[in-house]
């Protein structure tokens, strides 16, 4: 089904009659996510003490955190003084509330004097603004700081860094993935080598799912996450909280990495399915179109299906890319250039496409 045109996608109304900026020292509305548009996550459990103000307090570094007797009650719409440079790639809770995005601006919170990109979380209920971007000790990032998801309620946040003091001994010298937990200020970093090593490349474009973010995807240049890594090329990985164990996704049926790059993952809320785009022409059985396909990787049974096929099952003709997941996992949204996904007339430009994994 094709989405991408008037009077087929009905979209409902947001919290407010106005459209407001969050990359204030104080105050905002979303903007759009590089590549993607504003990112909305599904409902989960809240942290009901924090966002009650009776949580643990010390969360102030810098006047930059919320604490529980700092916060206050007021509208969700409000507006306030402006980032003084560039704001983007901003992802927002399933309430609402909270709003991540990255900044190079250097007046959000107090302190800010690293000079470089940092990650934010602003409140749009308190109207505080917030770098998460720290160790947990609260010292800022000596790189730069980017590609930000928020869970669910707004209580955990991973983002990828090239920064090498938000945890110790960081010595691999590439973007790793982090996992900042609001209600304590923790950071932890989520992308490990095998064996526990550093990673020898580059993580990025993180989403998360579960209670308590249980499930990170994304994807990484590094060859030494999996021993299934044998192509040499960017691949898609899942971390799991609970065990502490990262695997691949991008795979073949043996279970080796697919012979083309992968990533641009999301993962449903139970971690079963997981979407992302490919150009491995191994990972589905006659995939001969030689472009991006769209992929969703069944966690529990093992198997790979593609999805950017019409409803024959016949290949698209071009590249197909940018996949989206709903919660459940039950439909894919994609973007794709190719002609013969749906019986409608072509255009000569993208379009969205989206598909039930029932079909």
């Amino acid at each position: 089904m094709r989405v991408g045109r008037a009077g087929e996608l009905e979209l409902p109304a947001f919290f407010c009659a106005d459209q407001r900026r969050v990359s204030v020292a104080r105050v905002g509305y979303p903007f759009r996510r590089k590549g993607w548009g504003p990112l909305l996550v599904p409902k989960q459990a809240s942290f009901e003490g924090f966002l009650a103000g009776t949580g643990p307090a010390g969360r102030v570094r810098s006047g930059s955190g919320p604490t529980a007797a700092g916060r206050r009650s007021s509208p969700f719409c409000r507006s306030a003084i402006r980032g003084n440079l560039s704001s983007e790639n901003a992802a927002i809770s399933a309430d609402g509330r909270f709003i991540v995005f990255e900044s190079m601006a250097d007046n959000l919170v107090p302190g800010d004097n690293n000079a470089t990109r940092d990650v934010f979380v602003h409140d749009r209920q308190t109207g505080q603004t917030w770098r998460v971007s720290e160790s947990s000790h609260g010292q800022e990032g000596n790189d730069q700081s980017f590609d930000a998801a928020i869970s669910a309620d707004g209580a955990y946040i991973v983002f990828a860094s090239r920064a090498s003091n938000l945890v110790v001994d960081d010595t691999n010298g590439v973007a790793d993935l982090f996992l900042h937990e609001l209600l304590t200020g923790q950071t932890v970093r989520v992308s490990h080598g095998a064996g526990g090593f550093e990673t020898d490349g580059d993580s990025l474009n993180p989403h998360l799912a579960g209670p308590d973010a249980q499930f990170i995807v994304f994807e990484s240049d590094a060859s030494n996450i999996s021993a299934a890594d044998v192509n040499g090329v960017r691949d898609v990985y899942m971390f799991s909280r609970s065990t502490g164990a990262t695997v691949a996704v991008s795979v073949l049926p043996s279970g080796e990495t697919g012979d083309g790059a992968s990533g641009a993952p999301m993962v449903s809320e139970d971690g079963r399915y997981i979407v992302f785009e490919s150009l491995a022409a191994d990972l589905v059985a006659e995939d001969n179109n030689g472009e991006s396909d769209v992929f969703v990787r069944d966690m529990r049974t093992g198997t790979t299906m593609m999805r950017s096929i019409d409803s024959e099952g016949v290949q698209g003709n071009a590249g197909s890319t940018r996949p989206r997941l709903t919660p459940d996992g039950r439909l894919v949204v994609f973007e794709s250039k190719a002609t013969n996904l749906t019986e409608d007339p072509v255009s000569n430009f993208s379009d969205i496409f989206i598909r039930s994994l029932a079909e």
